[in-house]
């Protein structure tokens, strides 16, 4: 953590840029437990980024054609960082995106089980992945779009095979 620290440092008129939730949540809330003069070194995840870049036009998108897509938020990001609306409205943001809600969103959503207890319960995370599964087919959307490497990774591989390539990471799908 010092080393990380020491090099977050040298950024201070930077903000350091996180693609994986669980470490923006660790270095944004436990650094500052732990190293006292940590301060307040901006940090922003990647949908953040990406949707400021859009707005400010140095993010250029292509015209796409109609699809359909949920998004799942993953636990970190949104019930850890508070960050639901980014992702939102980046995708909605894109020319022939329709953003359609699952059941269970926002800080009601259901976890994707890919870390918490994988190692534990393998069953239960099998059937967490599968419940979730479920409820973006009941949404009929054509694609389901995470903002966690953890998340995608646990819904795809514990998904049926007819499943495979429907859940795709959203700094990958802009």
């Amino acid at each position: 953590m010092e080393r990380n620290f020491k090099k977050m440092q040298q950024t201070r008129t930077r903000e350091i840029l996180f693609i994986n939730p669980h470490c923006q949540e660790f270095v944004r809330k436990i650094y500052p437990q732990i190293i006292p003069e940590y301060g307040d070194i901006a940090n922003l995840h990647f949908s953040e980024f990406m949707l400021k870049s859009l707005k400010n036009g140095t993010l250029k998108v292509k015209k796409n054609s109609r699809i359909k897509v949920c998004y799942h938020d993953p636990c970190h990001l949104g019930r850890g960082l508070g960050i639901y609306d980014a992702p939102r409205i980046l995708l909605s943001s894109l020319d022939g995106v329709e953003l359609i809600e699952m059941e269970r969103n926002k800080g009601n959503s259901f976890c994707c089980g890919a870390r918490s207890i994988n190692n534990y319960f393998q069953n239960f995370v099998e059937s967490i992945a599968r419940n979730r599964m479920g409820e973006f087919k009941e949404a009929n959307a054509d694609l389901l779009i995470t903002a966690c490497p953890y998340c995608k990774e646990g819904l795809e591989n514990l998904s049926d095979d007819a499943e495979k390539g429907l859940v795709v990471d959203l700094i990958e799908f802009v």
